[in-house]
């Protein structure tokens, strides 16, 4: 039996949970899953006893030390410094950031040409990636952060009311930011 685990903090709020049950339901195989809240340390628990597991799926704010610790990394996660997987192999974890994957996947169909990302953290970076064939703009509470997030991502920092006008918006906010 394999064995998953979903690590972040807060984990609460997470659909994590929700969703890798569900598939795990869908594809009936055995696996067991765990939630695991974890603020910061993953090198340190990783090493630990506790961690024992074949799959994580890591969330806030592990990303960047998830990608940090993965002995290998797919191109997404060297292009975002964001990893959201880590899957154990004979010689350690590899890394994976399927987050960009999913975006795509939730607007497949729909025609646009211009997206806004409101964020400057690392899902922030995963959406500016994933939508690099599109004009891209990107507002943050910190200016400075969304004008170097702008220079790294091809995009045009701006003000809020100019980033809701894009055909698309992305918010990668945490809850209760935004009214």
């Amino acid at each position: 039996m394999k064995r998953l685990a979903v690590l972040g903090y807060p984990i609460a709020h997470s659909k994590s949970p929700v969703i890798m049950l569900a598939a795990i339901s869908e594809l009936g195989v055995e696996e067991s899953f765990d939630v695991v809240e974890l603020a910061e340390g993953l090198s340190e628990w990783m090493a630990s006893s506790a961690n024992n597991y074949d799959c994580l799926s890591v969330t806030i704010p592990l990303k960047p030390e998830a990608n940090a610790f993965a002995e290998t990394l797919d191109d997404a996660s060297r292009a975002t410094g964001s990893t959201n997987c880590l899957i154990k192999t004979s010689t350690g974890y590899a890394g994976f950031n399927t987050d960009g994957f999913g975006l795509k996947q939730a607007v497949y169909g729909l025609d646009f040409r211009t997206v806004s990302v409101l964020g400057t953290g690392a899902t922030a970076r995963t959406a500016l990636h994933a939508f690099s064939d599109k004009d891209l703009r990107v507002w943050g509470r910190d200016k400075a952060k969304a004008e170097t997030l702008a220079d790294r991502f091809g995009a045009l920092a701006t003000d809020l009311e100019s980033a809701m006008s894009a055909d698309l918006v992305v918010s990668t906010l945490p809850i209760g930011v935004l009214p």
